[in-house]
């Protein structure tokens, strides 16, 4: 059964935000004659810096479903011990 759900990569993503924001930053700088080596170091670092917080935080993004979804029971660790407080500490409540 072939599957019909699609990643969508980090870095063809992300490596064009990158560029687009780093040119924006470059030219916000240029606006404002204040383009100096330093800075351009420290807007390039910011845009490297903020694409890995995009890419490990927000990609690969799963596009469509249809593949195997375990029922909710599989998520939910119900051991006896934790059953056991959880009715008594519903009990106490009700007093």
């Amino acid at each position: 059964m072939p599957s019909t759900c699609h990643e969508i990569p980090a870095l063809p993503v992300v490596g064009p935000l990158a560029v687009v924001v780093f040119t924006v930053l470059l030219w916000r700088l240029h606006r404002r004659a204040a383009m100096t080596v330093p800075r351009v170091v420290v807007r390039a670092l910011l845009c490297v810096y903020g694409a890995g917080v995009v890419a490990n935080t927000l990609l690969p993004i799963v596009v469509g479903g249809g593949g195997y979804r375990p029922p909710w029971r599989v998520f939910l660790n119900l051991t006896r011990r934790t059953v056991r407080r959880v009715r008594w500490s519903a009990g106490r409540r009700g007093r």
